[in-house]
């Protein structure tokens, strides 16, 4: 199709009304690459050889806005912004055209820095486009370990729903279940027991805060229901 003779039209309505074929999105970028669009009300009739149009598509506000976030910044950056923003949109074109989903910003991978900003929907659209939920990241920290010690029960549900593993172990030998212990977040501790995940007496003991805490006696008692404690 973009081997064929391209020519910028954007002055024509008749042409413009009579044909008007939607691209996919990745076809849509290729083009706009190929002409270096810049305005955002154009459409670019395609010709075959003898003059006759082929097909009109119509590159809209967002593509624009997609292809100059790339030039600006790059591809990676681009989503790693996109995500900052909860742009739930532009994380998911940004990954259609084929960024990684695994990029790093700032030595976290983006799920984990979307499952601490409690970003269900960003993560959801993540995971679909495979991102490594378990992938670790700066200070040894995963997706699980940040959504649990943040207190974000449902992002926790979500990660673990998606083979998220409580087991693995982050800076200093921690857990999600023993961070989330450590940080009084009861309904986090709560999922993770009632799912089966294991802790010893020892360590949770070592992460019960002060007695004098609000929350201490809530947490004992939950772990004392759960046999973690007597």
């Amino acid at each position: 199709m973009f081997e064929m003779n391209l020519v910028y039209l954007s002055s024509q309505p008749e042409i413009l009304e009579r044909i008007c074929v939607n691209l996919t999105f990745e076809e849509a970028i290729q083009l706009q690459k190929a002409l270096k669009i810049s305005s955002l009300n154009c459409c670019i009739p395609i010709f075959d050889r003898d003059n006759q149009v082929l097909s009109l598509p119509r590159v809209d506000k967002q593509m624009i806005e997609i292809y100059q976030l790339i030039t600006e910044l790059g591809s990676n950056n681009a989503l790693t912004w996109a995500v900052g923003q909860n742009n739930h949109q532009l994380v998911e074109n940004l990954l259609a055209i084929g960024i990684n989903p695994n990029v790093m910003s700032m030595g976290r991978s983006l799920i984990e820095c979307a499952s601490e900003n409690n970003q269900l929907k960003i993560v959801q659209i993540l995971l679909e486009a495979k991102a490594d939920i378990n992938k670790i990241g700066k200070f040894e920290k995963r997706a699980l370990l940040s959504a649990a010690q943040s207190g974000h029960q449902e992002m926790v549900k979500l990660l673990l729903n998606h083979q998220a593993d409580p087991n693995l172990e982050g800076y200093a030998g921690v857990t999600a279940l023993s961070l989330a212990i450590y940080k009084n977040q009861l309904e986090v501790v709560r999922e993770f027991l009632n799912r089966k995940v294991k802790i010893s007496s020892t360590i949770a003991k070592r992460c019960l805060v002060e007695e004098w805490n609000e929350g201490y006696h809530q947490m004992k008692e939950l772990l004392q229901e759960h046999g973690v404690l007597e």
